[in-house]
């Protein structure tokens, strides 16, 4: 029986043996790539303020459990700050820009030539405009987000079908309906993947920021750590910092499951 979107079974997970195979292959790479260091790092007698091995991070990180979760703590909240707001200033540029060629042309340079300025050179001239504080980090997690979910959401507003548009125009919809019935639905797909790009570099980006204006932070954490020689806190805080990065991505992803959930059925319909 073929299921359709709206049916029971639509949500659902699809757990093939290829993805199951997959997960697997994965996890034992991992496994691998931990061992092999493990072994490197005693065998080779590296110095733990070089290279600590992967048990000695671990138990940085459960000595540092409460320090690394103050600043896990600080840090994500101006990371999901910053992703926010970039979504917001993205989605309403991105429908000026689908609405109007003149804007267009007037903004996306100026779009362009910010994203190519280093995040690290803008980040002192934000934080003398707004101040050595908390608004600082997640202005500039906002604006290295910003750009991927801009310009997939305005590949998605422009992704709707000639035969979309017509029937609109014969239903007499006016733009803001054509918008909210026809563009915002078919960019879905197209601005999830601008959200998975956005959110993977959010955390990174927060943290530059914390390198130069915070007083908190795991950015600040892993600076303070590599000036005292800890080399094994330093490496607690990146893994840390990777697996928060990690997370957000998988709440995205899981959100992306649930709202397009006509691409899962896709999906299986190519299986």
């Amino acid at each position: 029986m073929a299921q359709t979107v709206g049916s029971p079974e639509g949500p659902r997970m699809s757990w093939s043996p290829t993805k199951l195979v997959a997960r697997g292959i994965s996890l034992f790479i991992i496994a691998l790539v931990v061992g092999f260091w493990e072994a490197a790092v005693h065998l080779l007698d590296v110095g733990e303020f070089i290279l600590p091995a992967p048990s000695v991070i671990a138990a940085a990180v459960f000595h540092e459990m409460p320090t690394l979760g103050s600043a896990l703590l600080a840090t994500l909240m101006e990371a999901i700050g910053g992703f926010v707001l970039a979504i917001l200033v993205a989605a309403l540029l991105a429908i000026g820009v689908q609405r109007s060629r003149t804007f267009e042309l007037s903004l996306l340079p100026w779009v362009m030539a910010l994203q190519a300025v280093p995040i690290v050179a803008v980040t002192p001239i934000i934080a003398l405009i707004v101040g050595r504080n908390t608004f600082t980090a997640l202005l500039v997690a906002g604006m290295i987000s910003f750009f991927p979910i801009m310009v997939n959401m305005i590949r998605g507003l422009r992704s709707v079908t000639d035969e979309g548009r017509e029937l609109m125009h014969v239903l007499a919809a006016s733009e803001p309906q054509v918008l909210w019935k026809l563009r915002l639905p078919a960019s879905l797909p197209f601005v999830f993947v601008g959200l998975r790009v956005g959110v993977s570099v959010v955390v990174p980006g927060a943290m530059i920021a914390e390198w130069l204006t915070a007083s908190q932070g795991l950015g600040q954490y892993i600076i303070n750590e590599s000036v005292r020689f800890r080399s094994d806190n330093v490496w607690a805080g990146i893994l840390v910092a990777t697996l928060a990065s990690v997370l957000l991505f998988s709440v995205v992803t899981f959100v992306e499951r649930r709202v397009v959930r006509w691409r899962r059925v896709e999906e299986r319909e190519d299986m």
